[in-house]
Protein backbone atom coordinates (compact mmCIF):
# COMPACT_ATOMS: atom_id res chain seq x y z
CA UNK A 1 0.00 0.00 0.00
CA UNK A 2 1.38 3.42 -1.12
CA UNK A 3 1.49 6.09 1.72
CA UNK A 4 0.39 9.45 0.92
CA UNK A 5 2.46 12.10 2.12
CA UNK A 6 0.09 15.33 3.04
CA UNK A 7 1.83 18.42 3.36
CA UNK A 8 -1.06 19.91 5.97
CA UNK A 9 1.51 22.35 7.67
CA UNK A 10 0.49 22.61 11.62
CA UNK A 11 2.57 25.38 11.81
CA UNK A 12 0.82 28.74 12.20
CA UNK A 13 2.13 32.36 12.38
CA UNK A 14 1.20 35.45 13.09
CA UNK A 15 3.61 37.85 11.56
CA UNK A 16 6.65 37.44 9.50
CA UNK A 17 10.30 37.59 10.10
CA UNK A 18 11.44 40.71 8.46
CA UNK A 19 13.40 38.49 6.46
CA UNK A 20 10.99 36.56 4.84
CA UNK A 21 10.09 37.22 1.05
CA UNK A 22 7.36 37.00 -1.39
CA UNK A 23 7.84 35.06 -4.08
CA UNK A 24 5.56 35.47 -7.35
CA UNK A 25 5.05 32.33 -9.76
CA UNK A 26 2.74 31.32 -12.49
CA UNK A 27 0.52 28.38 -11.97
CA UNK A 28 2.00 26.57 -14.73
CA UNK A 29 4.49 25.76 -12.04
CA UNK A 30 1.85 23.64 -10.25
CA UNK A 31 1.93 21.02 -13.48
CA UNK A 32 3.94 17.87 -12.91
CA UNK A 33 6.49 17.10 -15.23
CA UNK A 34 4.97 14.79 -17.97
CA UNK A 35 1.86 15.40 -17.24
CA UNK A 36 -0.77 17.38 -19.69
CA UNK A 37 -3.74 19.50 -18.01
CA UNK A 38 -6.40 21.26 -19.73
CA UNK A 39 -5.30 24.25 -21.89
CA UNK A 40 -8.10 26.36 -19.86
CA UNK A 41 -5.79 26.65 -17.01
CA UNK A 42 -2.71 28.08 -18.68
CA UNK A 43 -4.46 30.08 -21.42
CA UNK A 44 -8.21 30.71 -20.76
CA UNK A 45 -9.27 33.99 -19.29
CA UNK A 46 -12.73 33.93 -19.19
CA UNK A 47 -13.67 30.86 -17.02
CA UNK A 48 -12.34 30.60 -13.47
CA UNK A 49 -9.58 28.18 -13.21
CA UNK A 50 -8.64 28.28 -9.65
CA UNK A 51 -11.46 25.59 -8.80
CA UNK A 52 -9.69 23.32 -11.17
CA UNK A 53 -6.19 23.87 -9.74
CA UNK A 54 -7.87 23.34 -6.19
CA UNK A 55 -8.91 20.13 -7.41
CA UNK A 56 -5.80 19.19 -8.96
CA UNK A 57 -4.03 20.26 -5.33
CA UNK A 58 -6.17 17.99 -3.52
CA UNK A 59 -6.49 14.86 -5.70
CA UNK A 60 -3.13 14.89 -7.55
CA UNK A 61 -0.81 16.29 -4.60
CA UNK A 62 -3.05 15.82 -1.49
CA UNK A 63 -2.55 19.09 -0.31
CA UNK A 64 -4.86 20.11 2.42
CA UNK A 65 -4.96 24.16 1.12
CA UNK A 66 -4.46 25.54 -2.14
CA UNK A 67 -0.55 25.78 -3.92
CA UNK A 68 -0.16 29.41 -3.27
CA UNK A 69 -1.40 32.00 -0.23
CA UNK A 70 -2.93 34.33 -3.23
CA UNK A 71 -3.79 33.66 -6.42
CA UNK A 72 -4.72 36.50 -9.35
CA UNK A 73 -6.70 35.82 -11.86
CA UNK A 74 -8.60 37.10 -14.89
CA UNK A 75 -12.18 36.36 -15.26
CA UNK A 76 -13.31 37.99 -18.21
CA UNK A 77 -12.51 41.84 -18.09
CA UNK A 78 -11.99 41.59 -14.52
CA UNK A 79 -8.97 40.53 -12.27
CA UNK A 80 -9.43 38.59 -8.96
CA UNK A 81 -7.35 37.99 -5.86
CA UNK A 82 -8.43 34.99 -4.41
CA UNK A 83 -7.40 33.60 -1.31
CA UNK A 84 -5.65 30.26 -1.29
CA UNK A 85 -3.80 28.97 1.31
CA UNK A 86 -4.02 31.07 4.85
CA UNK A 87 -1.57 33.58 5.27
CA UNK A 88 -0.93 32.28 8.95
CA UNK A 89 -0.02 28.52 7.43
CA UNK A 90 3.19 27.54 5.09
CA UNK A 91 2.05 26.83 1.84
CA UNK A 92 2.25 23.40 0.59
CA UNK A 93 3.91 23.98 -2.58
CA UNK A 94 6.96 25.82 -1.06
CA UNK A 95 6.81 23.31 1.45
CA UNK A 96 7.09 20.27 -1.26
CA UNK A 97 9.41 22.57 -3.48
CA UNK A 98 11.80 22.85 -0.34
CA UNK A 99 11.50 19.08 0.27
CA UNK A 100 12.63 17.96 -3.35
CA UNK A 101 15.47 20.10 -3.15
CA UNK A 102 14.14 22.82 -5.26
CA UNK A 103 14.61 25.82 -2.55
CA UNK A 104 16.94 26.53 0.53
CA UNK A 105 14.78 25.31 3.61
CA UNK A 106 13.68 29.15 4.39
CA UNK A 107 11.26 29.27 1.44
CA UNK A 108 8.99 26.90 3.91
CA UNK A 109 7.80 29.77 5.68
CA UNK A 110 7.55 32.74 2.65
CA UNK A 111 4.29 33.69 1.27
CA UNK A 112 3.54 32.75 -2.31
CA UNK A 113 1.56 34.29 -4.86
CA UNK A 114 0.66 33.26 -7.99
CA UNK A 115 -0.65 35.05 -11.25
CA UNK A 116 -2.91 32.25 -13.35
CA UNK A 117 -1.45 31.83 -16.84
CA UNK A 118 1.95 31.10 -18.33
CA UNK A 119 3.92 34.29 -18.33
CA UNK A 120 6.74 32.46 -20.79
CA UNK A 121 4.25 33.22 -23.41
CA UNK A 122 1.65 35.14 -22.69
CA UNK A 123 2.30 39.25 -22.34
CA UNK A 124 1.03 41.07 -19.47
CA UNK A 125 -1.99 43.88 -19.71
CA UNK A 126 -1.05 46.69 -17.66
CA UNK A 127 -4.35 46.45 -15.68
CA UNK A 128 -2.81 43.42 -14.68
CA UNK A 129 -0.06 44.37 -13.40
CA UNK A 130 -1.16 47.14 -11.98
CA UNK A 131 -3.57 44.04 -9.73
CA UNK A 132 -0.38 42.31 -9.39
CA UNK A 133 1.13 45.31 -7.76
CA UNK A 134 -1.62 45.94 -5.62
CA UNK A 135 -1.85 42.91 -4.17
CA UNK A 136 2.32 42.39 -3.27
CA UNK A 137 1.94 45.85 -2.21
CA UNK A 138 -1.32 45.03 0.08
CA UNK A 139 0.74 41.60 1.48
CA UNK A 140 4.10 43.53 1.79
CA UNK A 141 2.56 46.21 4.37
CA UNK A 142 0.81 43.46 6.10
CA UNK A 143 4.03 41.78 7.47
CA UNK A 144 5.77 45.37 7.28
CA UNK A 145 8.19 43.49 4.46
CA UNK A 146 11.32 45.69 3.23
CA UNK A 147 10.63 46.55 -0.72
CA UNK A 148 13.33 44.37 -1.51
CA UNK A 149 12.09 41.01 -0.16
CA UNK A 150 9.46 40.65 -2.92
CA UNK A 151 11.34 37.73 -5.85
CA UNK A 152 10.04 35.50 -8.60
CA UNK A 153 10.25 31.62 -7.56
CA UNK A 154 11.87 30.38 -10.99
CA UNK A 155 15.25 32.92 -9.67
CA UNK A 156 15.66 30.91 -6.33
CA UNK A 157 15.35 27.56 -7.85
CA UNK A 158 18.38 25.21 -7.16
CA UNK A 159 20.53 23.91 -9.78
CA UNK A 160 20.49 19.79 -10.26
CA UNK A 161 16.87 19.31 -9.20
CA UNK A 162 15.04 16.63 -10.20
CA UNK A 163 11.76 16.62 -8.89
CA UNK A 164 8.44 15.97 -10.23
CA UNK A 165 7.61 19.85 -10.85
CA UNK A 166 8.94 21.95 -14.51
CA UNK A 167 9.30 25.86 -13.01
CA UNK A 168 9.43 27.66 -15.75
CA UNK A 169 10.63 31.23 -15.86
CA UNK A 170 8.08 34.14 -16.51
CA UNK A 171 9.64 35.62 -19.59
CA UNK A 172 7.05 38.43 -20.12
CA UNK A 173 7.40 40.07 -16.63
CA UNK A 174 9.90 41.11 -15.22
CA UNK A 175 10.85 42.36 -11.05
CA UNK A 176 11.78 46.07 -11.61
CA UNK A 177 8.06 46.02 -13.80
CA UNK A 178 6.48 44.35 -10.64
CA UNK A 179 8.30 46.46 -8.13
CA UNK A 180 7.24 50.21 -9.85
CA UNK A 181 3.45 48.77 -10.34
CA UNK A 182 3.67 47.88 -6.18
CA UNK A 183 5.21 51.45 -5.44
CA UNK A 184 1.55 53.02 -7.09
CA UNK A 185 -0.60 51.02 -3.97
CA UNK A 186 2.02 52.31 -0.98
Amino acid sequence: MQQIKLYNSPKTRHTLDRSARIVINHSVDFMAKGKHYSDSLQFDDVKLSYHNWMKIAREEFSYINFFSHSFIEQVGPDYLNISGCPMTRDSEFLSELVDEGYLKAEYRDYILVTISGNYNFDILPRELKDHIGMVVADIRGSFKLPYTNVEFLYDQILPDNSGKFDIVPMTNLDLRTVKSHMAKFE
